[in-house]
């Protein structure tokens, strides 16, 4: 099945629609939904990845948004809800997620002909599950990682050299810790931004 997407200017004004490979290709402006798990433990914030999966075609064995997917042509940003429970098998609605804007996304990719332009619409959901309850989409997702916000944010501020990844996927498998390389390469401004606003959800 070819996946159609909306194309957009840099003003975020439609153009058109293409398939998924020649936006990539081409490097159209296009839209993607984006849900990060958050969860408060005494004061400690922690931020929900994704590992994905090392089948993927692009960026594999990433750490990336905990659910995230591109909203196809015939899609409004509420349809893309659906990432959620096909990524994490958690239901959730978009009542139960807080809205941190539509963030720039703009990668011009590692490899030879692939590049990635998003106006992504980026929420919040306030993760109340545990640790363990999180259940990777076969094919696309490996693991679930908790990392503290404290620890991102002095990852990416080049504070320090690694973040301790604790394991929150079924079944459980062992702790890491990860460099900035080892993250979805948006950019470390990228980061800190989404360290700021989460802060603000919770102060």
């Amino acid at each position: 099945m070819v996946e159609i997407l909306k194309t957009f200017n840099e003003k975020h004004e439609q153009t058109g629609t293409a398939p998924r490979e020649e936006v990539h290709r081409k490097g159209f402006w296009h839209e993607t939904f984006h849900c990060w798990f958050v969860a408060k433990e005494k004061e400690d914030i922690g931020l929900y990845f994704q590992m994905r999966s090392s089948e993927k075609k692009d960026y594999p064995s990433l750490l990336d948004i905990t659910a995230a997917g591109h909203l196809l042509a015939d899609e409004s940003v509420r349809d893309g809800v659906r990432e959620v429970k096909e990524e994490t098998g958690v239901s959730v609605s978009m009542d139960d997620l807080i809205s941190l804007g539509v963030i720039r996304l703009t990668d011009p990719g590692i490899r030879r002909g692939f590049s990635d332009n998003e106006f992504a619409h980026t929420f919040l959901y306030k993760y109340t599950g545990g640790t363990d309850r999180l259940v990777p989409q076969q094919g696309e997702v490996d693991g679930f990682y908790r990392v503290s916000l404290d620890e991102v944010e002095a990852l990416f501020e080049g504070k320090q050299e690694t973040a301790l990844l604790q394991c929150c996927s079924v079944p459980a498998g062992p702790d890491k810790e990860a460099s900035a390389d080892d993250f979805l390469p948006h950019g470390h401004q990228y980061y800190l931004n989404l360290v700021k606003k989460i802060r603000g959800v919770f102060d």
